[in-house]
């Protein structure tokens, strides 16, 4: 029983080591696609990907021990979903806050 626990806990270890060493390059992928919408484009299937690379981020943050991750790809998710919903281009205003939270999950990301 004790072997199994510890290997379950090396596991989980592992993932959260992963998840560390991916989460410059799924922040830089979602500012990637962020940047596709930016102008003004608007592809509703591309912008669903981007509101789900950002929920996995919140699942993960929260998973793997990261509380600020989390926080931030929630809030950055929740602005996100409201653009998804009305399903067009999001607004000046909105993208200009979409803009700002994803700023500030990249320095969470770093902290």
């Amino acid at each position: 029983m004790m072997d199994d626990t510890l290997e379950i806990e090396e596991q989980l270890r592992a993932l959260r080591e992963t998840f560390v060493q991916g989460l410059a390059g799924e922040i830089e992928s979602i500012e990637t696609s962020w940047a596709c919408f930016r102008g003004g484009a608007w592809d509703a299937d591309g912008f669903m990907r981007l509101v789900r690379m950002v929920h996995d981020l919140v699942a993960a943050g929260g998973v793997f021990g990261f509380p600020a991750v989390s926080q931030r790809a929630r809030a950055l998710e929740d602005k996100l979903r409201v653009v998804a919903e009305a399903d067009v281009p999001p607004t000046a205003r909105q993208r200009a806050q979409i803009t700002t939270r994803l700023a500030a999950l990249k320095r969470a990301a770093k902290e």
